[in-house]
């Protein structure tokens, strides 16, 4: 992760919204190092990406506290409305803040 997560973080940032989605796409498999990053997709202005950024969330480990304020922006996002029940999945994962 140390070696990986920096160049997948360059990637991200210089990359166009295809380029992103695959960062993301194997982000999660990082774990905690690569949180920061994904939670990045979780806001950014492309709603492919922000949709393959929740999913690279559903697979991250444990709590989800900190994704919360990104996540309950997403349930008013039009563009992602189809994926709303995913949503309340990880609402689930925040615990009693998540509720």
């Amino acid at each position: 992760p140390q070696k990986v997560v920096p160049v997948l973080e360059t990637i991200y940032k210089d990359g166009n919204a295809d380029a992103k989605r695959m960062v993301l796409q194997v982000a999660w498999m990082y774990g905690g190092k690569a949180k920061d990053l994904i939670f990045d997709g979780l806001r950014d202005k492309d709603a492919n990406v922000r949709q393959q950024a929740v999913n690279a969330v559903s697979n991250l480990q444990g709590d989800l506290t900190e994704a919360l304020p990104a996540i309950a922006k997403m349930m008013h996002d039009k563009e992602l409305a189809p994926h709303r029940q995913q949503f309340l999945w990880l609402f689930a994962r925040a615990g009693e803040a998540g509720a």
